[in-house]
Order: structure tokens, then sequence, then C-alpha cells
């Protein structure tokens, strides 16, 4: 059963990192929590994205849902 859990969850992370480059392509740029609309799980994915050469940083500001100052984040192409 373990074996199976573990395969579920790397399907989803497949999933979610799609989404949220999905999402991001749609916007063009933006912060995590802002791409994700209130998925944790789909936030978690920036830097994966990133480490993946899928994403890429292109700044900082404030972010439209926490106020605090994040990473805004572009498509490669």
């Amino acid at each position: 059963t373990s074996k199976q859990a573990a395969e579920s969850v790397a399907s989803s992370l497949v999933g979610y990192r799609a989404l949220f480059v999905e999402r991001l392509r749609e916007v063009g740029s933006g912060t995590a929590n802002e791409i994700a609309g209130g998925n944790e799980s789909i936030r978690k994915r920036a830097r994966e994205c990133q480490r993946l050469g899928l994403i890429r940083e292109c700044g900082i500001r404030a972010c439209g849902v926490t106020s605090k100052q994040a990473i805004i984040w572009e498509v490669v192409n």
C-alpha cells in the first residue's frame, strides 16, 4: 500500500507542476500565492518548476494575496 501511495503522490506532483505553469502562462507573471489561488499544494511547486527550467524569477513586488514582498515568476519560453 505504501508503494501505491507513493505512486499516487508522485503523479499528483506532476499534475500540480503542470497546473502551476499553465496558470502562470495564462496571466503572464505573478507570485506563487497569486498563481496558486489559495491552493498550497500548487504554490509549493514554484521552486520545483524553476529547478526544472520551466519558470524563472523576474522580479520582486508586494504579493496581491499576502501584501508581503514576494518573487515574481514568469514562464520560460
